[in-house]
């Protein structure tokens, strides 16, 4: 297996309350001695967290906005400590933060696209070519939209039929009101058929 040389987070989007922000820095405080942890509250209220790793003299900083009623973490880092790019994963997927995550190997990189913390995408880069390695699939949205194309199918053939036993009756019919009768079913059927084949 290729070693990770670093994992960037190209785009990152994070909406933690006030709560949530302090158990995000938790999470980082609670890695080792080797972490060191400094926040910065500003006079409108954002929050700027520094994380220095001693081992590898890493140095992180995450600039929190500050909203209405959360913190947005909006923008990119960059690590190459293991433990603090996992840490910062688990986080992602905590808080149902979106990402674009590039992990940087000696030969390739991966590329994973984050959607309310869940890895919906991975696409391969590797000598300047892509390769899809993996596609989230909404297994019941698809069976739910292939159940109403089917429901729509079933209703078209039960429509074909009233035509049909429309037309026969039509044609057994001498009278003049009754054809008209029977010619406005007919008219609402076929535009109701239209619709569904459209």
């Amino acid at each position: 297996m290729a070693r990770r040389l670093e994992t960037v987070y190209v785009k990152t989007c994070l909406k933690l309350t006030e709560a949530e922000l302090l158990e995000f820095v938790d999470l980082f405080a609670g890695l080792n001695q080797q972490i060191a942890l400094q926040t910065k509250v500003y006079e409108n209220g954002d929050q700027e967290v520094g994380i220095h790793d001693f081992d590898s003299s890493e140095h992180v900083t995450l600039s929190f906005e500050r909203k209405e009623s959360y913190y947005e973490l909006n923008g990119s880092c960059r690590f190459t400590n293991l433990k603090l790019a996992n840490t910062m994963r688990k986080a992602l997927s905590k808080y149902k933060g979106d990402a674009l995550v590039h992990r940087i190997y000696p030969a390739y990189v991966m590329a994973y696209e984050y959607k309310h913390g869940c890895v919906v995408q991975i696409v391969e880069h590797k000598a300047g070519e892509e390769r899809l390695v993996y596609a989230y699939k909404h297994t019941a949205a698809l069976l739910e939209e292939q159940y109403m194309q089917l429901q729509a199918e079933a209703e078209i053939e039960l429509l074909r039929t009233e035509v049909d036993r429309l037309l026969d009756l039509r044609n057994q019919q001498m009278h003049a009101q009754a054809r008209v009768e029977l010619d406005q079913q007919l008219y609402t059927l076929a535009q109701q058929l239209f619709a569904l084949e459209a």
